[in-house]
Formats: C-alpha cells, structure tokens, sequence
C-alpha cells in the first residue's frame, strides 16, 4: 500500500507542476493589461481619462498579485480537484 500511495502522490505533483505555469500565466497577462494601460495614459491629454487610466493599470497589477498569491493557486488546485 505505501508504493500505490507514494505514486498517487508523485503523479499529484507532476500535475500541480504543469498547472503551475497557466496559473503565473494569468499573472502575467494582468501584468502586460497593466502596461498597455499605463503605455495608452501616456498618451491622453485630458487628466480625469489619464488618472482612471492609471487607476485602471494599478487595478491590473493588484490583479496580477492576487493571481499569482500562493494561497490562491492552493485554492484553484483545490477547486480542480473538486471538479475533477
């Protein structure tokens, strides 16, 4: 029984670790929103549109953060699992 329960855990592992990359992926596309964001306030003139702008570009960093937060990811394996 242990060897079944050692490669039931080692084939979990394996499938945290390719999820892994699509989770820091979403991250990562907040990251870039946020940019483009930022990159189209430069280019605004009226200050209330380059502010929500801005604003709008600190909203997709705290959702890149919040994305790539352990405790979350721990959560969306759960819930994959739940589905599963």
């Amino acid at each position: 029984m242990p060897r079944i329960k050692e490669r039931t855990e080692a084939i979990q592992e394996r499938a945290w670790r390719t999820k892994m990359p699509s989770m820091l992926n979403e991250a990562w596309e907040w990251l870039d929103r946020a940019e483009q964001a930022r990159e189209v306030a430069g280019q605004l003139t009226d200050p209330g549109a380059r502010k929500a702008v801005l604003e709008l570009a600190q909203s997709f960093d705290r959702l890149a953060r919040a994305a790539a937060t352990p405790a979350v990811l721990r959560r969306r394996e759960l819930a994959n699992k739940d589905h599963e």
